[in-house]
């Protein structure tokens, strides 16, 4: 390797041009940003672990902490080595830069290696793996990408080949990757020429480095590509279609080699670079909204026209645009007004933002025949509204306003989300193609000022897509980031609905919910990824993630509160979870035990008591994503209300085409739950596949093709004498019995003879004005029999008899069937 010696560039800081592209568009802003760039942020020493024998190394990349399994490090330093005797080529650093020196993370050996090690890596955000450029006495610069990611079922540290690029010294000091176009720039060490080239080794342009700078690293930012030199002490901002530079700034003193933008880890932007022999990485600064990651568009800062970033009810919107708007582009006109969801050019009082009551806005389009239930919607709506999640103006409940927006994409078998999947082959829809080309309304792209109204919606929105399955992965329900702002739903494989798999309304709203949370930071443990603890009442388990799969009538909804720990390798049985009366929980090894009574004592080894101190492996389920653990677990509680992640603006996700975290949540599969979860009903049909899951139909019959299995397709006959139906009030004393007289049929027409149809009895009570002007008839007397709900097969006829109240007032008695979405009810008024 030739060492340069130059007297310093001058010291004069220089700004730097802020590039604005979070549409994908080459928009250059031409006028500089505010912040001065060159000043040193941080130094960071290699720790003694990770420095290389022969004393040089040139690479450096930067990884999410979570994307390599270790998520309490919300950025990861990779580092590797060049020795001409093979020590070490072999092995990438993962270091944290928060520690001087840096802490050794973990280590991942790759294989193979090129014979002189890596030279320059980079991170690519739309595949999850780093590409990395080979050193080779014989100047080859064999180009790989290299597998990091524990989640996939790949062996980390597999280098795969993808090309040789353009030959040089021996060190490959530059490699950098775009996600706008899939492509790659590559640079040998003290190159005169940039060479840009496609995934596959086309080459597609080249041009000349900066004058006086022999190239040594290279890093993508948007419509810019950045360049170090060789011994010479400046980086350089270039056009990275034609070269042009449009700004250069001095590193003060430090000489740099690879590079790799940073948007994450400080309240500016940053440049990091590795000295080749001091054992040292630097952190430059630059300003906000000039870098992308792992070779993604850069996120423009976020402002209010006064510089204020006040939000008074931490929802991540701030309060200047919940009252007035979004201005991108600052140029004291609104682009965006938060907003009319249902766009009939009014905002309501329920779709407008609030400063002082947390708002959250979603987008969801669709590919054909899935288009979205507006109940499923709706239902997740309400889970939201009636959060526990408390506001500074003194109520509790978070906004969700959605708008269900347009089918975005004809209908295929198969969608690509990438690194979740592979990337799309010929005739397969793309994540980010279907986006970039959808996200806003069909208004608002065809605006004059569309480019400025969709970057301030990217601001404030996330983004779903509802898909028929994801390719090559099943029956996969989903694929989210985690956080971010971007994920799709895939029920080609859930109920069939109308001659088609969509999904149920259940599955629908529990898989919206259950990614719409990944995005809010939420793991299928809460906090951790540890999934299908009975100690977790959450739709982010696969125990709630659909009702009637594993618990029976389960609630949509987050969890509300931390259960107390649960120590697989000593349960108590009295102490149970400590969950509250109505909840119901499960728990393995198969056969699952499901509708577990959560609110008491839990006989844990099925002995019959619960007076024992035992060990198992409770959150095996059988099922992926919760199977067998080599060792017991201490499994915690999680309050998900309390803990959501709003702003997924400062994410490593949040750019167009970043979607790293994905391979962190793999989700339920039904193929998958369908062969190993359980059949409650006996019928030789799971639970998840069954249309009808707690009564015996293996025939699946659906007449009406909604969904629901005949079986189950339940129809309220009325309630029979002596109580009246609605809109007639019974009237009555307190503290009697009467006995409560229905029927029901199923969708065949036949009489519904099982008392588990019944989900539950209850007595609701009411302000007597509800009742104000309704026809009231007496209950007359008739005698009520033994207790409790019973069948009686010689009227057909279900017979609850019922003690009435002994406070006098109005009430509503509720009967909900075991369907899980009818529910009847009778008023009565009742006198002392």
């Amino acid at each position: 390797m030739e060492v340069l010696r130059s007297s310093l560039v001058h010291s004069t800081r220089l700004r730097i041009v802020a590039v604005m592209s979070l549409v994908g568009a080459l928009a250059v802003a031409v006028s500089p940003a505010a912040a001065v760039t060159g000043d040193l942020l941080r130094t960071v020493d290699v720790p003694a672990a990770a420095q290389c024998p022969s004393g040089i190394g040139t690479s450096v990349t930067l990884v999410p902490g979570a994307m390599v399994n270790r998520q309490q490090y919300p950025i990861l330093l990779v580092t590797s080595c060049f020795s001409f005797t093979g020590a070490d080529v072999n092995k990438l650093f993962f270091l944290d830069p928060t520690t001087n020196p840096a802490t050794l993370v973990t280590t991942i050996t790759t294989s193979p290696t090129p014979p002189l090690g890596w030279g320059s890596l980079a991170l690519r955000g739309d595949k999850g793996d780093l590409i990395g450029c080979g050193n080779a006495a014989d100047e080859t610069h064999a180009i790989y990408r290299i597998d990091v990611s524990p989640f996939n079922g790949i062996v980390d540290g597999t280098a795969t080949f993808l090309f040789n690029g353009t030959p040089g010294e021996d060190i490959c000091d530059g490699v950098s990757w775009d996600t706008s176009d899939d492509t790659i720039f590559q640079s040998p060490d003290i190159a005169d020429t940039i060479y840009h080239f496609s995934s596959t080794g086309t080459l597609l342009s080249s041009f000349a480095a900066p004058g006086g700078c022999p190239n040594s690293g290279l890093a993508v930012g948007g419509a810019s590509l950045f360049a170090s030199c060789n011994g010479v002490l400046t980086i350089h901002q270039l056009n990275k279609s034609t070269g042009a530079v449009f700004t250069s700034f001095s590193t003060g003193g430090q000489r740099t080699e690879d590079l790799e933008c940073d948007p994450i880890s400080f309240t500016t932007d940053a440049m990091w670079s590795k000295d080749a022999f001091t054992n040292q990485v630097f952190a430059f600064e630059i300003p906000s909204g000039t870098c992308g990651f792992a070779g993604g568009p850069p996120v423009v800062p976020a402002a209010c026209p006064d510089g204020s970033t006040t939000d008074t009810d931490g929802d991540a919107l701030l309060d200047c645009w919940e009252t007035g708007g979004i201005d991108f582009d600052g140029d004291g006109t609104t682009d965006l007004q938060l907003y009319d969801i249902d766009g009939d050019g009014t905002i309501q009082p329920g779709e407008d933002a609030d400063p002082n009551h947390k708002d959250l806005y979603l987008e969801i389009d669709w590919m054909a025949q899935h288009q979205p239930n507006a109940t499923a919607v709706q239902n997740v709506i309400n889970a939201f509204a009636n959060s526990p999640v408390s506001n500074p103006d003194g109520t509790t409940g978070i906004r969700l306003h959605v708008q269900t927006n347009e089918q975005a994409v004809a209908h295929n078998a198969n969608l690509a989300f990438e690194p979740c999947t592979g990337a799309a082959p010929a005739g397969t829809p793309d994540f980010d193609t279907v986006k970039n080309a959808s996200f806003g309304t069909a208004a608002e792209r065809a605006s004059a000022n569309a480019i400025n109204i969709l970057n301030a919606k990217r601001f404030a929105f996330r983004y779903s897509l509802f898909a028929h399955n994801l390719l090559g992965a099943g029956g996969t329900s989903g694929c989210s980031e985690l956080p971010g702002n971007d994920f799709v739903v895939t029920l080609g494989s859930g109920t069939i609905v109308g001659g088609h798999g969509v999904g149920s309304v259940d599955q629908q709203g529990g898989t919206l919910m259950h990614e719409f949370g990944h995005t809010l930071n939420l793991r299928h443990g809460g906090g951790v990824n540890d999934n299908c603890k009975p100690n977790y009442l959450s739709v982010m388990s696969y125990t709630r993630q659909f009702d009637n799969q594993f618990i029976f009538g389960r609630p949509l909804n987050y969890s509300s509160s931390a259960l107390p720990s649960l120590n697989e390798g000593g349960l108590v049985e009295s102490a149970g979870i400590g969950g509250s009366a109505g909840d119901f929980t499960a728990f393995g090894p198969p056969p699952v035990q499901t509708n577990v009574n959560a609110s008491g004592a839990i006989n844990w080894n099925l002995d019959g008591d619960t007076a024992d101190t035992v060990a198992r492996d409770v959150n095996n389920l059988g099922i992926g994503g919760c199977g067998a653990s080599a060792t017991p677990l201490q499994l915690d509680g999680y309050n998900d209300w309390a803990n959501l992640g709003y702003n997924f603006r400062k994410t490593i996700d949040f750019a167009d085409g970043v979607h790293l975290s994905v391979l962190e949540a793999p989700e339920l599969d039904f193929e998958d739950a369908a062969a190993n979860g359980p059949d409650t009903d006996g019928d030789g049909v799971a639970n998840i596949a069954d249309n009808c899951p707690r009564f015996p139909n293996a025939d699946q019959a659906d007449a009406n093709q909604n969904g629901q299995g005949d079986a189950c397709e339940f129809q309220f006959i009325g309630f029979l004498s002596p109580i009246d139906n609605p809109p007639t009030v019974n009237t009555g004393k307190t503290g009697r019995s009467y006995p409560v007289k229905f029927q029901l049929r199923d969708g065949t027409g036949a009489f519904v003879t099982t008392t588990d149809a019944v989900l539950s009895i209850s007595t609701l009570s009411v302000a007597c004005d509800t009742f104000d002007g309704d026809p009231t008839d007496a209950i007359e007397a008739t005698a009520a029999g033994s207790n409790g709900l019973h069948f009686d097969s010689t009227t057909n006829q279900f017979i609850y008899n019922w003690k009435t109240p002994t406070s006098p007032g109005c009430y509503l008695i509720v009967v909900a069937l075991a369907d899980g979405t009818t529910t009847m009810t009778a008023r009565f008024s009742f006198r002392a």
